[in-house]
């Protein structure tokens, strides 16, 4: 199953509407991810923050310069076969969170990854923090370690950072 699927995959990135610009890529992979809903489980979707990236309007989150070659991708994953469909997921989780995130200037105090801002969905309201999507890091803008717990995450797009003050 796993070997059909990610042949599935590497031919849709192949496909030069698909790598035509990132709107294109992200609408495509998501349109992907949905038909084989079947194959990715509630819990693999959540783990891999596949539950969020499907559901954000790519015209809203893909940011103006995502470090990824279009035409490299399908080698990339070409040369790096999942063993499980929980890799597959993380891959395309990974390359897709690549596309709708927005790194602050600070780095992870961990790692020294760069840290990235997500919008926070709490119970009293929303809240900008930054988070290493290497290590897990959380922290608030004013570099306290994030106290609160598991929240709701998306990426923080412009228009949040703008509304925060931010840019």
């Amino acid at each position: 199953m796993i070997t059909k699927l990610h042949e599935e995959y590497i031919s849709l990135l192949k496909d030069p509407e698909v790598i035509k610009d990132y709107c294109s890529f992200y609408s495509s992979v998501v349109n992907w991810i949905k038909q084989k809903k079947k194959y990715f489980t509630k819990e693999i979707m959540e783990r891999n923050r596949l539950d969020v990236l499907v559901n954000l309007d790519p015209n809203e989150y893909i940011i103006d310069e995502p470090d990824i070659v279009l035409s490299t991708v399908a080698s990339r994953f070409e040369s790096n076969f999942p063993d499980k469909i929980d890799n597959l997921a993380m891959l395309i989780g990974d390359t897709l969170w690549d596309m709708v995130t927005i790194y602050s200037e600070k780095d992870c105090p961990v790692c020294d990854d760069g840290l990235r801002y997500i919008l926070a969905e709490l119970n009293y309201g929303k809240k900008i923090v930054l988070e290493c999507d290497t290590c897990g890091w959380c922290e608030y803008l004013d570099g306290t370690t994030w106290n609160e717990g598991v929240a709701m995450c998306i990426p923080a797009n412009i228009k949040d950072l703008i509304e925060f003050g931010l840019l």
